[in-house]
């Protein structure tokens, strides 16, 4: 079996184990708790499913640095760096809505190279390699061939609690009545993966980490998209917070980018003036 192949074999596993034992607080979870924002929840579920997907990949991968949502970073020397997010969507969990996911996405130096996304309500298994294409439950997946801004559906995610406001004004505002529809469905990970299987034309998110988008940037690059943050740039996989992505199936991505103004999304302006 191929590196690539046992990677991806083990980490479709963990999140389908994680999967299972969170299922059933699916909604009536216990133990919910705020983090340094009051919209950034966690819970007994988030906690289950880290604890499950550590043990799974540190069995099969010793090696490999790890870092999660969930607990600290751990640096074992490796040149490999697991990125999880054991539960994305935590706030639409705890409240019964469908829109969660599990996420795992592996850096070799600065390059995603493999990303799994399990998505339970669907029973929507994604995956990814560097160079092997992008899948759904088996079958291969590719991005949508829309290039109408006027047709296009544009999903968007923004951060907690004391952002919103700004970066809605600066880069929600100048797109929404130019394109189809906006969806908001406040899970990255489940935002990435439709504009992988075309159902989405681009998706877009603001002050995330790099958990948010590690797994979702390989599969929609692998599915035909194209992936950057805001300025346009290749994402920075040494970053760990503030992150920006947009995500599209390439045909639009300009087009977003240029609506949104290229702004410095950190800032009060236009970068350049």
């Amino acid at each position: 079996m191929s590196e690539v192949k046992a990677i991806l074999v083990a980490a479709e596993s963990a999140v389908l184990e994680a999967g299972e034992k969170i299922k059933p607080l699916f909604g009536r979870v216990m133990g919910v708790k705020a983090k340094e924002s009051p919209t950034d929840l966690y819970s007994d579920a988030d906690l289950l499913a880290e604890e499950t997907i550590f043990a799974a990949l540190a069995k099969k991968f010793p090696k490999f640095n790890y870092r999660s949502e969930e607990r600290e970073f751990i640096d074992r020397g490796s040149e490999y760096c697991w990125v999880v997010d054991p539960l994305d969507g935590s706030t639409a969990f705890i409240a019964g809505l469908d829109y969660w996911g599990i996420s795992i996405g592996l850096l070799k130096g600065k390059k995603a190279v493999v990303g799994v996304i399990y998505i339970p309500a669907k029973d929507w298994l994604f995956r990814a390699g560097r160079g092997k294409g992008s899948w759904l439950n088996g079958k291969k997946m590719r991005v949508s061939k829309q290039g109408v801004m006027d047709k296009a559906m544009v999903g968007f995610d923004v951060g907690h609690r004391g952002y919103r406001a700004k970066d809605m004004v600066q880069n929600i505002v100048p797109l929404v009545d130019r394109v189809r529809y906006m969806p908001s469905f406040a899970c990255s990970t489940f935002g990435q993966s439709l504009v992988a299987l075309g159902t989405y034309d681009a998706y877009l998110h603001h002050r995330a980490y790099i958990w948010d988008f590690c797994a979702g940037s390989i599969i929609v690059e692998e599915a035909g998209g194209r992936v950057t943050d805001q300025r346009g740039k290749a994402l920075d996989w040494s970053k760990v917070e503030n992150m920006s992505m947009v995500c599209s199936n390439g045909l639009i991505h300009d087009k977003v980018l240029e609506l949104m103004g290229i702004r410095d999304w950190m800032g009060d302006g236009k970068i350049g003036g």
